[in-house]
């Protein structure tokens, strides 16, 4: 029994977060009803998006996600729906519009924003203006990354995003804190995502201006020491790591103002940093100095510490004369097996270390 023993013992052992031992890129599954044929140009458009994060962050905040694609089907779009998987094995599901080119694909914003939400762990249902504000703020800063967008387009698109957070005053009696538990009873989100969006342009430019990095590093420097972490994280506990990293208490002193908020988030003092003025049809730019530099900045400084971003294979550890009884791996069987002792347990939060997550959707409110 001895094998057994050592059996049991390895698949705990690689039973960690299902990138444990891997540093690759994402992987690709795709559904049967795509044809083959279009299947590369949804890896290039999908793995941009990816590498557009990785860049970002100097490295794949989840090594090797699982990428599922399948047939969203024609007339509704580039995504019509996009789902984050917040299980042991993290990834993202897109259901797509296969039939359209390749340019009409890097159009959409979805991609930027799903792989967005994979630079942090889930912090729990009940408060979406985080992880959702944090990518509807990066999506369009990451397209003019990639060269999709220019800095001043992304610029324009942000604050158009932010009107339809204005405009969604339909819960403006209602402090944020509480909207944002009962978003999805009251649909509330527009006024949800984009004061999320408004409090890490605020914070991003807050240590700017200061001359305490960007929330580009923080987030480069939360990925290289903490995202891999096996443990339950909260918006709290998120934005005392963030305030640790930048060295300041911009994160908790911006939140705390900001939950209480009844009304849409004040933009005046980063718009003014940036130099956008806001007319009754949209925003204005300020040409020149400083403010170019500084918009251009936000969406082209490099991470802090950026190292190289491996496209290497699974790394092979002590059990690796196991694997080879598993042709599909023996991360995948580890997971299994921590699963269903979890289900025959009836466990509710961590198994072996691990928190069961809650997918997140993608909602369709951007554009």
């Amino acid at each position: 029994m001895n094998w057994l023993k050592r059996l049991l013992v390895c698949l705990c052992l690689w039973a960690g977060p299902a990138s444990a031992g891997c540093e690759g890129p994402p992987s690709f599954q795709f559904d049967q009803r795509i044809p083959d044929g279009e299947r590369a140009k949804l890896r290039r458009w999908l793995g941009e998006a990816a590498q557009t994060v990785a860049e970002l962050a100097g490295q794949h905040p989840v090594r090797c996600a699982r990428i599922r694609v399948y047939d969203g089907g024609r007339g509704r779009g580039a995504v019509p729906w996009a789902q984050i998987d917040r299980g042991a094995a993290e990834g993202i599901r897109f259901y797509v519009d296969y039939r359209l080119p390749l340019h009409s694909l890097r159009s959409d914003w979805t991609a930027m924003h799903e792989f967005s939400h994979l630079l942090i762990p889930f912090p729990g249902n009940d408060q979406p203006w985080f992880s959702e504000g944090l990518a509807s703020y990066l999506q369009y800063l990451l397209m003019a990354r990639a060269g999709i967008l220019s800095s001043d387009e992304a610029m324009k698109r942000l604050d158009r995003g932010f009107r339809r957070g204005v405009e969604d005053d339909d819960h403006g009696a209602i402090a944020l804190e509480e909207l944002s538990r009962d978003m999805w009873r009251r649909h509330a989100y527009r006024r949800v995502y984009w004061s999320g969006a408004a409090y890490f342009l605020a914070v991003d430019t807050e240590l700017r201006r200061s001359g305490k990095g960007s929330l580009t590093q923080v987030l480069a420097q939360f990925v290289a020491c903490c995202r891999q972490q096996s443990r339950h994280w909260t918006v709290d506990s998120l934005v005392q790591v963030f305030d640790r990293l930048s060295g300041t208490t911009l994160f908790a002193d911006t939140k705390a103002a900001l939950m209480p908020r009844t009304g849409f988030p004040d933009l005046s003092r980063p718009y003014e940093y940036l130099g956008l003025v806001q007319t009754g049809h949209g925003v204005r730019l300020k040409a020149g100095s400083p403010w170019r530099e500084r918009r251009q900045r936000l969406v082209a400084d490099v991470a802090i510490g950026r190292r190289r971003i491996s496209t290497a294979g699974t790394k092979k550890g002590s059990c690796a004369p196991l694997a080879s009884l598993f042709p599909w791996g023996l991360t995948e069987v580890g997971h299994l097996f921590v699963q269903v002792i979890g289900q025959l347990l009836q466990l509710d939060g961590t198994v072996g270390g691990l928190r069961r997550g809650v997918a997140g959707h993608a909602i369709k409110i951007a554009d």
